[in-house]
């Protein structure tokens, strides 16, 4: 744990116990849940926001709990012990967080027009959301190799 630092342990423990426990769903699945949760880090370093007591990579990550586990997102997050941003920005609610969940979404479906809407209440320059998105997927392929699924 020291040399990852508490916070990368955390997430590769989160992405340890989820490969292990969801072996039937498809590893995109899990590939998705890890891309979104770096990306929505990356975007929250880049643009300086920050959250106290809140992990921005829990946003994206938890984004695909409801397909993970077949049950309703709001019933998912009504029973596990989130931060109440972590829930809002996942219950489509307008914070900074939700923003950045918002994003990564419209970028995975290549609805440009919505990114470069959010972009711009991000505070992002627009070259910018592409590097972070291959920089998400890169690291997600780091960790998958280093925990095969």
């Amino acid at each position: 744990m020291v040399l990852l630092g508490e916070q990368n342990f955390r997430r590769w423990a989160l992405l340890a116990l989820a490969t292990s426990l969801l072996e039937d769903k498809p590893q995109e699945l899990i590939l998705t849940d890890v891309v979104r949760g770096r990306f929505c880090d990356l975007v929250c370093q880049r643009v300086g926001w920050r959250v106290l007591g809140v992990d921005p990579f829990l946003v994206g990550f938890l984004s695909v709990l409801d397909a993970l586990l077949d049950q309703p997102l709001p019933q998912l997050l009504d029973e596990l012990p989130v931060a109440p941003e972590i829930k809002d920005a996942l219950l489509g609610r307008p914070t900074l967080l939700g923003l950045v969940h918002n994003l990564v979404i419209a970028y995975e479906r290549a609805d440009w027009e919505r990114v470069s809407e959010l972009i711009g209440k991000v505070g992002l320059p627009e070259g910018e959301v592409p590097l972070l998105y291959a920089e998400a997927v890169a690291w997600a392929d780091m960790l998958f190799q280093q925990i095969p699924l």
